[in-house]
């Protein structure tokens, strides 16, 4: 994976939450959160704000159209003495509720 990120990754999350305070979660189909629940979450293109990374990743992944209200947290870490692996974890609001999954990477989203 490293070839295709190079040995700094910068990824986002969103804590995706509706009208009466339910989060999004994704229970995904692959690498080490396989058939776990998690926030959805992904890698930021070049190109793009931490912000679009979210809108675009949480709409990828769940059809939710969500609106970027603030951050909440970033984590960094250092993977095998030689990979930045660093991720931002943004607060949003749902603005559409109708969920379709997508299957290549989630079993199911709530």
């Amino acid at each position: 994976m490293t070839h295709k990120r190079g040995k700094v990754w910068l990824g986002v999350s969103g804590i995706v939450m509706n009208d009466i305070g339910q989060w999004l979660v994704v229970e995904k189909t692959y690498s080490g959160l396989k058939g776990m629940w998690s926030l959805p979450a992904g890698f930021v293109q070049q190109g793009e704000t931490i912000d679009e990374a979210m809108v675009r990743e949480v709409k990828e992944e769940t059809g939710i159209d969500a609106q970027v209200r603030g951050l909440v947290a970033f984590r960094s870490d250092v993977i095998m003495d030689e990979i930045s692996d660093n991720m931002a974890i943004l607060y949003a609001q749902a603005n559409s509720f109708d969920i379709v999954v997508q299957e290549k990477e989630l079993r199911t989203a709530t």
